[in-house]
């Protein structure tokens, strides 16, 4: 079967400026002398916050009632109190997807990582779906039948040269609306999404995808210039809360 090749992009304009700013962020981070509980605290809190970003994206799947039981988290995902409830998922994957990603620019996605993300340990690898997208955003999503073939070809896109020039803001920007189009899932396409595009900031050294309050609406905006081939505004929404979350996390660790 034919792969289908990755949707066209139009990303124009200037964008050495974020860049700059993400870089600055992440470089200022990197130089302070962090001890390893502090940084243990650092990933503790982008994991609830990455949470809680699921939360506000996605009220339909999950509970607000849910966000009391991130308790203590920890690095390996252990230690979560109301283990299998979304939360706790999403954090796990979120964990699984850091792993993955310490190997740095040798990390690869990979059909069979897509599937951890999308059911992480302890449970069985997702499976992909096997009938028509439950929530379908950009059109008509590729039939159950070419879906492992499309993925494939995704994350091998995802190991081309051509790709890994791009700016990992870039990288994760991509990669979630590919996905997001995709539906691979019968259900929570758009956290794994999310934690997919984590991945590649992470690899990086970047915090995960966290959109805070407040971007909501710019969010659901990117997503609706997607639809029009227009992916420079989810790459700058990326890019922005990308800078929002690394200036929180400086903020708490040089907090006296």
């Amino acid at each position: 079967m034919a792969r289908r090749p990755p949707r066209p992009l139009i990303v124009t304009g200037g964008i050495n400026e974020w860049i700059n700013r993400v870089n600055h962020k992440q470089d200022a981070l990197s130089k302070l002398q962090l001890s390893k509980d502090m940084r243990e605290a650092l990933i503790n809190w982008a994991n609830a916050e990455f949470a809680r970003s699921i939360v506000r994206l996605d009220a339909v799947v999950f509970s607000e009632a849910d966000l009391p039981d991130i308790g203590e988290t920890s690095p390996a995902g252990s230690g979560l109190s109301g283990a299998g409830s979304p939360v706790a998922e999403t954090i796990a994957a979120l964990d699984v997807a850091r792993q993955a990603g310490l190997e740095g620019s040798s990390a690869k996605l990979s059909p069979q990582l897509l599937q951890r993300l999308h059911s992480p340990p302890p449970g069985d690898p997702g499976v992909f779906r096997k009938g028509p997208a439950a929530t379908p955003r950009f059109g008509k999503p590729p039939p159950p039948g070419s879906l492992f073939s499309i993925v494939e070809a995704l994350c091998q896109w995802t190991q081309a040269d051509s790709f890994l020039e791009l700016h990992p803001v870039e990288q994760s920007a991509i990669v979630l609306l590919r996905l997001i189009e995709i539906q691979p899932f019968e259900s929570a396409n758009n956290r794994t999404a999310r934690v997919a595009a984590s991945f590649f900031l992470m690899r990086a050294g970047l915090p995960p995808l966290i959109v805070e309050p407040g971007l909501e609406r710019t969010y659901e905006a990117a997503l609706d210039e997607a639809v029009r081939l227009n992916t420079r505004p989810m790459v700058e929404l990326v890019a922005e809360a990308t800078e929002g979350t690394l200036t929180n996390l400086i903020r708490q660790a040089t907090a006296k």
